[in-house]
């Protein structure tokens, strides 16, 4: 170990209450402290400003509430601070900006082979990050135009689901209709052999 690292470790070591010359023992010492210690939260996450994303932003989702953070890229920024993203496999959802990460700085690999899997950090907690634990971001009042457009968006919605709906119905059906046909041919044959016999 250089002397310098050998000083720094030792005078650490000094400030942590050890008492011993044997730098490598320190060294470790040191270290299972550190790691017993709260990590360093980035100032951005302690603050109760809001943090704003952009459309194309990379980002960490907090997939279905769950655990795990997946890396994903925001698609469209709704109102009150929801995000549309579409996660590295193609899922999309829609996200609270209190379920999202703008970098891996509080996260770890879990180890899965994909490499897109991340979960919080053992040494920090929920509680411990005020935007994370539940602060909600002010709710964004809109202007008249953009509930007018919001509702056109949504009615559209609505019908573009209920167009799908019918065309499945109508495929249903004519899936059905066939079925029924080539039961009914089936059914002919058989008598037909049945006479011949």
């Amino acid at each position: 170990v250089p002397k310098r690292i050998s000083e720094d470790i030792q005078g650490l070591a000094k400030l942590m209450g050890y008492k011993t010359g044997d730098v490598e023992l320190l060294l470790h010492a040191v270290i299972d402290e550190l790691a017993n210690t709260k990590a360093n939260i980035p100032a951005k996450y302690t603050t109760k400003s809001v943090v704003t994303y952009s459309q194309g932003q990379r980002v960490y989702g907090n997939y279905k509430s769950k655990t795990k953070y997946y890396d994903c890229t925001i698609t469209d920024v709704l109102p009150n601070n929801i995000y549309r993203v579409k996660y590295f496999d193609g899922v999309d959802e829609d996200l609270p900006i209190n379920r999202m990460l703008p970098d891996t700085s509080l996260l770890q690999a879990t180890g899965a082979e994909d490499g897109h899997e991340f979960k919080m950090k053992e040494n920090v907690k929920k509680t411990d990050l005020p935007w994370i634990s539940g602060f909600q971001a002010p709710q964004i009042e809109l202007s008249e135009e953009e509930k007018q457009a919001l509702k056109l968006k949504e009615l559209l919605d609505k019908q573009k689901k209920q167009e799908e709906e019918a065309r499945q119905r109508v495929l249903m059906e004519a899936q059905r209709q066939k079925m029924e046909e080539e039961r009914r041919r089936m059914e002919i044959e058989a008598r037909k052999e049945q006479k011949k016999q």
